[in-house]
C-alpha cells in the first residue's frame, strides 16, 4: 500500500485535519465519535450502504425473505413500496438523495431537533438541513460542487 502523491510526507496538512462524523457521514457508513473525539470514531459501516439513497431495508428484507418463488416473481412486477426506489420520486426529493452528500455550502443549519443523520431517503432534504451559499458569480466551485453544478447547468 503506497500513500497518493503529495501525501507521502508525514508533515502534509491532510494528516492534521480533524476527521468528524459529518465528514464520514458520507465518506462511510454509520460513524460516531468515541468521546467526543475528533479522531477516534467507531464506524459500522465502512462504506457507503445502499440505505444511504435507498433507506432502510428491514422491510423489503423480510418481504423477499418471506417470498416463495412464485411470489418472487410476482413481486418485481409490483411497485415496492417497501424501499425506497429514487427514479419514482419527484424531481424534488430524487435530488435530494444526492444532495445529502454532494451539495456543499458555505453553511448549514439544522432545523430544531434534527440533523443530516435523521434524513431518510424519500423526504424532504431541508426539514433535516438548511444550506447556504454565496451569490458571488465570481466564486469557484468547491470539490463538493456537482449539485450546484448540475442546477446552474443549462440541462
Amino acid at each position: 500500500w503506497s500513500l497518493s502523491p503529495g501525501y507521502d510526507s508525514p508533515h502534509h496538512l491532510g494528516f492534521q485535519r480533524e476527521i468528524t462524523a459529518a465528514c464520514l457521514f458520507c465518506h462511510a457508513g454509520r460513524a460516531t465519535a468515541i468521546d467526543d473525539s475528533y479522531h477516534r470514531m467507531q464506524v459500522e459501516e465502512l462504506g457507503i450502504s445502499c440505505e444511504r439513497c435507498h433507506g432502510p431495508g428491514s422491510l423489503h428484507v423480510a418481504k423477499h425473505n418471506g417470498a416463495t418463488d412464485k411470489n418472487r416473481d410476482q413481486a418485481g412486477d409490483k411497485f415496492d413500496t417497501t424501499i425506497v426506489n429514487p427514479a419514482r420520486l419527484d424531481r424534488h426529493r430524487a435530488e435530494a438523495v444526492c444532495h445529502q452528500c454532494h451539495l456543499q455550502s458555505q453553511a448549514y443549519v439544522n432545523p430544531r431537533g434534527r440533523s443530516l443523520a435523521d434524513y431518510r431517503p424519500g423526504l424532504a432534504l431541508e426539514d433535516f438541513q438548511h444550506y447556504y451559499r454565496s451569490a458571488d458569480p465570481g466564486q469557484k466551485m468547491k470539490v463538493v460542487g456537482h449539485a450546484e453544478q448540475m442546477m446552474l447547468s443549462r440541462c
